[in-house]
């Protein structure tokens, strides 16, 4: 009788513990599918990253997030927006990171950052602590992007209270990093093109409009009809 009812009791236990991996499996595939919905028709950078910052801080329920760009070979981030909630203060601009010595440190080669409670964290050194109190966190997760061996941002979500994040968090934000980085680094490129079709579109335009204003200034007989046949346009419809 007491194996049957151990039996019993394993076969709940990993029912449930089935049940959970597959509603977690449905909850991430559907917060992927609604970020993937709201990037894909995007095309400016900034609303990409602000559209970003929206979706993960409603899914997670957090207090703010950020995506930050690291310029001056990694002494300083820019930051242009922020998620926040309503009552939380943005943090925006040029920012050092000298008073995070110890947490680049981690971040510089690629490891995500997750800190539980910043008032009893090891992992942060007293200017760090007090950075974080003056800006209200006390938990948060920030994940680094590494692109060809380059530290070149991040992706941080803010909490104002102790949390004790789950690896399904933290993996949220991680591909939420990486999806956002993707689809800013389209949208650059994409415009990148269009600038150099609307650079060269104008320069063949300058040089049709030199060419004919030399063709019908000089009117050389002789190599009217070699032009014509490279051109493809006749003499009557130029004159």
């Amino acid at each position: 009788m007491f194996m049957v009812r151990a039996d019993a009791t394993q076969v709940h236990t990993a029912r449930k513990m089935a049940e959970a991996i597959v509603r977690e499996n449905a909850e991430r595939q559907g917060f992927l599918l609604k970020l993937n919905d709201v990037l894909h028709p995007l095309g400016d950078p900034l609303a990409i990253q602000a559209a970003a910052m929206r979706v993960v801080g409603e899914h997670l329920q957090v207090a703010r997030v950020f995506y930050s760009e690291v310029i001056a070979d990694g002494e300083e981030v820019i930051v242009t927006d922020n998620y926040v909630r309503p009552g939380v203060a943005k943090i925006t601009g040029r920012l050092p990171v000298r008073d995070y010595s110890k947490l680049v440190a981690k971040l510089r080669p690629g490891q995500t950052l997750v800190v539980t409670d910043a008032r009893t964290s090891l992992a942060l050194a007293e200017p760090a602590q007090a950075a974080y109190k003056a800006l209200g966190i006390v938990a948060n997760i920030t994940v680094p992007l590494i692109k060809d061996g380059r530290w070149v941002a991040n992706l941080g979500v803010h909490q104002q209270t102790a949390r004790q994040w789950s690896p399904e968090e933290i993996a949220l934000v991680v591909e939420t990093a990486e999806r956002t980085w993707a689809a800013v680094a389209r949208a650059r490129a994409e415009e990148q093109v269009r600038t150099a079709y609307t650079h060269l579109t104008n320069v063949f335009a300058r040089i049709t409009d030199c060419f004919f204003a030399l063709y019908n200034h000089f009117r050389v007989p002789d190599v009217i009809p070699q032009a014509e046949a490279y051109f493809c346009f006749s003499k009557a419809a130029m004159i």
